[in-house]
């Protein structure tokens, strides 16, 4: 259901057409929750859609390696999967919990910090040592674990690459206004408006929309079965 709440203190809440519901009785902090409610579902959405990406591809990949590396086939493959623990650990250490929720929470905003210690075991200077030590210790395993830290690696760069190559496309078809609300923003943000669900569709410029940061975060607050941040954008 596509529900945007508009007021915070009366007890009718508004939302977008054309669905109109009335809610009688609703405490003064009741919408506030609503939001963070539908903004923690879109971020679980989110961190899921990668996980599974990832998860899809890694095993891919380990199929087609199992016949060279038989029983160590699990080493790469557990590295692939795992090396986004660093995200976690940062936000742990950072903000000292140890909540998930949380942590899901702040990487699913709409437009989330891009800091390089999150990404610890991302860094070149990581690999590199973890490649120095693989070739001084002829260490078949750390070879192993290594590879599969690059394959995940090499992936978010064809990721992140796609991205912003859709990111400047769609910025330019809006020719630096919001399609949402129509006002001027030189950056705008690129939002996921539906996940496909084949792979080789993924980047499909229709399935993605270019907002500005106001209406990026509303559509981050709105229902997480939502796939269309509003009325005003022309999604055909």
């Amino acid at each position: 259901m596509d529900v945007v709440v508009k007021s915070y203190t009366s007890s009718v809440l508004t939302v977008t057409p054309p669905q109109f519901i009335l809610l009688a009785g609703v405490k003064k902090n009741a919408p506030l929750a609503y939001n963070e409610r539908n903004s923690m579902l879109f971020s679980w959405k989110e961190v899921r859609m990668r996980v599974q990406e990832h998860l899809k591809l890694s095993t891919a990949a380990a199929v087609v390696a199992l016949p060279f590396l038989r029983q160590d086939t699990w080493l790469p493959y557990v590295a692939s999967l795992g090396i986004d623990v660093d995200h976690y650990v940062w936000h742990a250490v950072t903000h000292r919990t140890l909540s998930l929720r949380q942590a899901v929470r702040y990487y699913g905003q709409a437009d989330p910090p891009q800091i390089p210690q999150q990404r610890l075991l991302h860094h070149p200077f990581v690999l590199g040592a973890l490649f120095f030590l693989a070739v001084r210790l002829r260490s078949r395993p750390l070879a192993l674990l290594l590879g599969g830290l690059l394959f995940h690696v090499s992936l978010d760069i064809i990721h992140n690459s796609q991205m912003k190559r859709l990111k400047t496309t769609l910025s330019e078809q809006a020719r630096g206004h919001c399609p949402q609300c129509g006002q001027p923003e030189p950056a705008l943000q690129l939002h996921t408006v539906r996940v496909a669900r084949n792979l080789l569709d993924r980047y499909n410029a229709s399935h993605y929309v270019a907002l500005c940061p106001t209406c990026h975060e509303e559509a981050h607050r709105q229902p997480a079965n939502t796939t269309r941040p509003g009325p005003l954008v022309n999604w055909s």
